[in-house]
Order: C-alpha cells, then structure tokens, then sequence
C-alpha cells in the first residue's frame, strides 16, 4: 500500500515539473529538485535563461514508466516531446526521485541515447 501511494505522489510530482515547464515557471521548476542538484549555479542559469526566453513551450510526455526501487526511491522513464519556438526535440528520458519529508524531489536525470537506447548519457549537474 505504501508503495502505490509512493507511485501515485511521484506521478503527481511528475504533472508538476511537466506543468512547471509549460508555465514557464522557474521557481517552480526548481523546487522539484533536491537542492544537491541544483546547487549548480550554471545549470540553473540555464534552465532559468531557456525557460525564460522561450516564447511558448509544449512539453507532451507519454509511454511513462514508474520503477519503484523501495518506499523512498523510484525512478520514473517516458518519451518526451518538447518544442518552443526555437528549439524542439524527441527523446527518452529517466527522472530519478526521492522521498524527502513527503516530498518527491529529483535527484538526477538522465537522457537515454536513442542511436544506443543500452547508452544512457548521465545529465546530473554535479557531474
């Protein structure tokens, strides 16, 4: 039981980073990540700089896959299109979450390499 609550919190928290995206919201976005992650100060500058000039963002996920690790652990793997009017693409990506007083906040991410789908590239801004 904790662990479908754990799934249906980490799915709510997903809605949320994609809608944080949408909205343009930086703040928003930011709270979504455990603060070891973003304690990098040039991704969340560029973060802020690419939610921030885009004019408009659709950001549609599907294929959403939750792989529960334990009560606090999970990782959750989708497709993902994004498009502004500057940039789009179409990839894989796997968002890694942890469960810090009843909050799920990102721990890492990472883009699956779609020429190499075994390929995982590590996207963690400490690396």
């Amino acid at each position: 039981e904790a662990l479908k609550a754990s799934r249906s919190a980490a799915l709510t928290a997903l809605a949320k980073w994609r809608m944080a995206w949408i909205s343009m919201n930086p703040q928003a976005y930011f709270e979504l990540y455990a603060k070891n992650y973003t304690s990098s100060a040039t991704w969340k500058a560029t973060r802020k700089a690419r939610l921030l000039a885009a004019e408009k963002i659709s950001l549609d996920i599907s294929e959403i896959k939750v792989n529960i690790r334990d009560a606090r652990h999970l990782s959750i793997s989708f497709h993902q299109e994004y498009q502004s009017p500057s940039f789009k693409d179409s990839l894989e990506k796997i968002l890694y979450w942890e469960e810090f007083d009843g909050t799920w906040l990102i721990v890492n991410e990472s883009i699956i390499d779609p020429s190499n789908p075994a390929h995982i590239i590590e996207q963690n801004a400490k690396l």
